[in-house]
């Protein structure tokens, strides 16, 4: 096996190959990367047992003889990355050592047994198939991975984000929740009707690949997988199995109470009082609401309290008193683009809406703690 290849192209695609390896894998075949030479192109694997890439290369190479190899990914990424002229020559010296060359830098670098890398089959033949555009992604990846559970245990439906097709008519349905805090997102779509959920780290994936693109993703869907192809990328995951909880009921209520606040105001007061509870895991904001301005309080037995009047508009309310994890709270706003935050609520046990006067078409939540 011998091929030349510009080392910018190949840096490129080994980091993103580098994205899905495990850093602390127990299973050393998956700690590398398969390339696999053939005739015309050169093609690039790495895979992590639940979500599993594959990158074609046809511009730039010059390819003398087939084969295949595979080499610890971090390793490769780490030399390629730091030689300074273009051009670089792989050439297998024997089948445990291969040799990277330019004009005037050469490394001899030990191999993994390819034959213990796992058979990848990256086919869809019969499965679902639609359209993600890339501009949904990377709303998806801004607005809804602040609110997805951050958990090691990937077979909590809560790590995941569901998307859903088959409630409304022409949109596409995608929400995150944590139980603790929500976000919600429809967009137009005239796809075939399914669910699924797909992972946070899968969501990560897709919007590091359109950083690189100006293409939507082709996505194809079984029960148990989906497949996601743009350009000369391709990624295969599992979906999370189970059922995610039904948020259609809290959406449909009618609220007793509503008001706008300004967000800019809110944001910095939130950034201001959590300096005094900095040392607190969950910090809780005190939110009085009376009819014409809300009381933001923060209290630290260590070291003190401060206290914030909010001018708000159009509330008609009693005065309630509302106790909200602060972070949580601030995860929200920052998603907000309006400068005005619509409050909607129906007591003062109930979760609170806050919408988006410049999006409507995304929605956000978080659930009152009880007491203190």
């Amino acid at each position: 096996m011998k091929f030349t290849i510009d080392k910018n192209l190949l840096v490129k695609k080994l980091k993103f190959c580098n994205e899905i390896i495990l850093d602390l894998t127990t299973i050393p075949s998956l700690s590398g990367i398969l390339i696999i030479v053939e005739e015309n192109k050169i093609i690039l694997i790495s895979s992590n047992q639940t979500t599993s890439c594959k990158i074609e290369i046809n511009n730039n190479i010059n390819i003398f003889s087939t084969g295949k190899i595979l080499i610890k990914g971090s390793l490769l990424f780490n030399i390629i990355s730091k030689i300074s002229e273009n051009k670089i020559t792989f050439n297998l010296i024997d089948n445990s050592i291969v040799r990277i060359s330019t004009d005037k830098f050469t490394s001899d670098l030990n191999l993994l047994e390819d034959f213990t890398y796992p058979m990848i089959k990256f086919n869809h033949i019969g499965w679902k198939e639609f359209i993600l555009e890339k501009e949904f992604i990377n709303k998806i990846y801004t607005k809804l991975t602040s609110t997805t559970l951050q958990s090691f245990d990937q077979s909590n439906v809560l790590t995941g984000i569901y998307f859903n097709s088959e409630r409304l008519e022409n949109f596409i349905e995608v929400t995150s929740t944590d139980s603790f805090h929500l976000s919600y997102l429809k967009h137009p779509y005239k796809g075939e009707k399914t669910t699924f959920i797909l992972s946070l780290n899968d969501i990560k994936i897709l919007n590091l690949i359109i950083q690189e693109s100006k293409n939507n993703i082709n996505t194809y869907l079984n029960k148990n997988e989906i497949l996601f192809q743009i350009e000369d990328i391709t990624i295969l995951s599992r979906v999370i199995d189970g059922q995610y909880p039904s948020i259609t009921k809290i959406f449909n209520e009618k609220y007793n109470y509503s008001f706008l606040l300004n967000k800019k105001a809110l944001f910095e007061s939130i950034n201001r009082g959590i300096v005094l509870l900095n040392s607190d895991k969950k910090p809780i904001l005190q939110l009085n609401i009376e009819k014409e301005k809300i009381i933001t309080t923060f209290k630290n037995i260590e070291s003190g309290s401060c206290y914030e009047d909010i001018e708000i508009k159009n509330y008609n309310g009693p005065e309630i008193k509302f106790y909200l994890n602060a972070k949580y709270l601030l995860d929200l706003i920052k998603n907000i683009n309006s400068n005005e935050i619509e409050f909607n609520f129906i007591n003062a046990t109930s979760p609170i809406i806050l919408k988006d006067l410049k999006d409507q078409e995304f929605i956000s939540l978080i659930v009152p703690r009880k007491n203190i």
